[in-house]
């Protein structure tokens, strides 16, 4: 059989959605739901800068490659507190996961995991900030919550800010530049957010919360960072037009000459291996 007898064949066994199913936003809608009408779905809605869409509870994101006005104080507030008739109402949003998880956290009494995956450059990194910076945002008090709604520039989201902190000095050491992405993660990152149920405002008792006694909200108080899966063969070895982590041309472009020769490190330009 040849090429064009052969994409004749897929084009007549290719069997299309319904031309009013274009765009929708939760893809269990479609009729058809083959690998080319995912596709194709995605990009209908990508056109309209709707970058991300439902499929049952999992949400698929597709990097815009530009600023969206999406992600702000008010979106936030948004996705925050929803029922789920509510939720139904709202167009698909990374925050509308970390609320859903949220909340299974607070009245179930059950430990969440919001696993963000997907090819190098894809946006896996700022998709897990912003669940974080939802998260951060609907666990404060409502009088803190207002506050930050009439001044969006006001930094208050502490444990936010302290995660997030944590973030350059990770990417010096486990961050490279590669054909796909300048700022690739070359390992495995699991960040645990520790929360505390609380009822009437107040904390409820560790014997409660083993009880998974329904709570009406939770306050972060603690988080910490696992990192694994290190591509640690980067160091001695890059592909072609790739790079070492970046805490090597950090140290080139800022440790004094004494201590790059101590090191036996000349100029970034001149590493081989």
């Amino acid at each position: 059989m040849s090429g064009k007898e052969r994409k004749k064949e897929e084009e007549e066994a290719f069997i299309p959605n319904p031309k009013e199913l274009d765009g929708v936003p939760d893809m269990s809608m479609l009729i058809y739901l083959e690998e080319p009408h995912l596709v194709h779905n995605l990009r209908c809605r990508y056109k309209d800068d709707h970058i991300y869409t439902n499929m049952a509870t999992i949400l698929i994101a597709v990097n815009p490659y530009k600023p969206l006005e999406i992600y702000g104080q008010r979106h936030i507030a948004k996705y925050s507190a929803v029922t789920r008739a509510q939720a139904r109402n709202l167009p698909p949003h990374v925050f509308m996961v970390s609320e859903r998880a949220y909340t299974n956290l607070v009245h179930k009494g059950e430990n969440q995991s919001m696993i963000v995956c997907g090819e190098s450059g894809s946006g896996k990194t700022e998709s897990a900030k912003l669940l974080m910076r939802h998260l951060a945002f609907t666990t404060q008090d409502e009088m803190t919550k207002q506050s930050i709604l009439e001044d969006e520039s006001k930094n208050t989201l502490v444990i936010e800010q302290q995660v997030l902190a944590a973030n350059p000095i990770l990417e010096s050491f486990g961050n490279a530049k590669t054909n796909m992405n300048n700022n690739s993660s070359r390992y495995g990152k699991f960040t645990k957010l520790l929360l505390s149920r609380m009822v009437d405002g107040k904390d409820m008792s560790p014997s409660d919360q083993i009880a998974s006694i329904s709570a009406d909200s939770a306050r972060i108080v603690g988080a910490f960072i696992e990192t694994y899966l290190l591509e640690k063969s980067r160091v001695v070895r890059q592909i072609k037009s790739e790079r070492n982590f970046h805490i090597f041309y950090q140290m080139c472009a800022g440790l004094p000459s004494e201590k790059l020769a101590g090191y036996k490190i000349s100029a970034a330009a001149e590493f081989r291996y």
